[in-house]
């Protein structure tokens, strides 16, 4: 037999091989049954009168936090002090609240972005956490 014939059969037999591989299916995983979760007869009931009103407080608590926590002064001092100048420069210092009256009172006429109920917010914040002993 000729060399080109026996490379072209052998070509053709890879051919084949490749072919009946490829298109063999794999096994597939059998479908899994999916169950519908049971809900319990107390839940299906009708809400209470009441619930309602129940559910309409826990929806605006969120809202109270997120107002006490913008007005949080370490909050703010973090945010706003740190703009112009280290947080070490604050915290060093021991100040009455008188002390740390002034001292906010300054920093916002230098540009600090605080409004009269930040700056008291503040002012209380320095006063507790760094007094003057």
């Amino acid at each position: 037999m000729n060399i080109k014939k026996v490379g072209i059969i052998l070509l053709l037999a890879a051919g084949v091989l490749v072919l009946t591989h490829c298109s063999s299916s794999q096994p597939q995983a059998a479908p899994v049954p999916q169950q519908e979760a049971e809900v319990p007869a107390s839940m299906q009931e009708a809400p209470e009168a009441g619930a309602e009103a129940q559910s309409l407080q826990i929806q605006a608590a969120p809202l109270v936090d997120e107002m006490s926590a913008d007005n949080d002064g370490k909050k703010l001092l973090e945010e706003r002090c740190v703009k112009c100048h280290d947080l070490g420069r604050t915290t060093s210092k021991k100040k009455t609240a008188e002390g740390w009256k002034a001292t906010v009172e300054r920093m916002v006429g230098k540009g600090a972005v605080l409004n009269a109920e930040e700056q008291q917010v503040l002012i209380d914040y320095l006063a507790k956490t760094y007094p003057q002993e």
